[in-house]
């Protein structure tokens, strides 16, 4: 994962001679790359001022760039993915899966033990029992770690690192989603509603540890001042801290283990109306984590530009 962070007002986004220009109007810093120059996969803003072009848009859609909007307590607002070829197949099997109360269980629990790293008791055996297991094996999680989850308004600097995180976390579900073709609203272990990313918020579950992990070691290094009050709707990052978020989450979080574990889900899909295979158990701290071998080198400077 290689994120550009935006977060200074009056930061825009446009295109010049088949390059991409960032611009700060404020103070007329400007950064241009070729397409094979341009060292993200994606781009975050969180601000409240700037312009984005038609022709970026096209610039970054033709160069595989993702953009995402988050608020300031890390909710996702929206997203602009490249175009993906759409597999109708696969799709009328998620469908299908889902519509039948059995196959949706079996994928419901397949989640939920990727998650966990161990089997569920057989004795769970609906989506709302395998949710009330779910509760208490995260209520024991948050009490190990003298955590009390304050979402999505944090009260606190550490939930507000930790909102932050899963947000940055929730953007990357949503492009793996995109490319595989799948319905992100229709989910299995997580409830199905309106303008909500079921599906997603599925995907990033054998991750939240690893993203939790990384949120918790950022706030060690942050004061209170890198934390402000919203409109008296719970703390956020200031940019600064937000940028050591986002370049510590690209360096921890790998891009393939959240599309591996989207393409294995998929085959779930097909395969969870017959016998079912041994599933592949994945202590959830074995994944996402990025040794100092396999770590990518420090962001450029670009990641810095707001």
């Amino acid at each position: 994962m290689r994120p550009l962070l935006l977060t200074a007002y009056g930061v825009s986004i446009k295109t010049k001679d088949r390059k991409i220009v960032l611009w700060n109007q404020d103070t007329d810093k400007r950064e241009e790359w070729l397409p094979r120059d341009f060292p993200f996969d994606s781009i975050i803003i969180e601000h409240l001022g700037g312009f984005l072009t038609f022709p970026a848009l096209r610039w970054l859609s033709t160069n595989g760039v993702s953009l995402t909007a988050l608020d300031f307590n890390g909710s996702v607002l929206g997203s602009w993915l490249p175009d993906y070829p759409v597999n109708a197949r696969d799709r009328l099997a998620q469908y299908a899966a889902f519509a039948d109360e059995r196959r949706r269980v079996s994928v419901a629990r397949f989640i939920l033990e990727e998650k966990l790293g161990h089997a569920v008791p057989r004795i769970y055996q609906s989506v709302p029992d395998l949710l009330v297991y779910e509760a208490r094996q995260a209520e024991a999680y948050w009490s190990d770690l003298g955590i009390t989850r304050d979402y999505p308004n944090a009260r606190d600097p550490t939930n507000a690192t930790i909102n932050y995180a899963s947000g940055l976390l929730l953007s990357r579900a949503l492009l793996s989603c995109h490319r595989a073709g799948l319905e992100p609203s229709v989910g299995f272990l997580h409830e199905w509603r309106d303008h909500k990313p079921s599906l997603c918020l599925d995907l990033v579950e054998p991750f939240r540890a690893d993203m939790v992990r990384t949120a918790l070691k950022v706030r060690k290094g942050l004061k209170q001042t890198d934390f402000g009050e919203v409109f008296g709707h719970g703390l956020r990052l200031r940019p600064q801290a937000a940028h050591s978020l986002v370049t510590a989450f690209a360096r921890t979080f790998k891009d393939r283990e959240i599309d591996a574990f989207t393409s294995r889900l998929n085959l779930r899909f097909a395969v969870s109306g017959r016998a079912e295979p041994s599933p592949m158990l994945l202590p959830s701290r074995a994944i996402g984590c990025r040794t100092a071998e396999t770590a990518r080198p420090p962001l450029s400077e670009g990641a810095r530009f707001a």
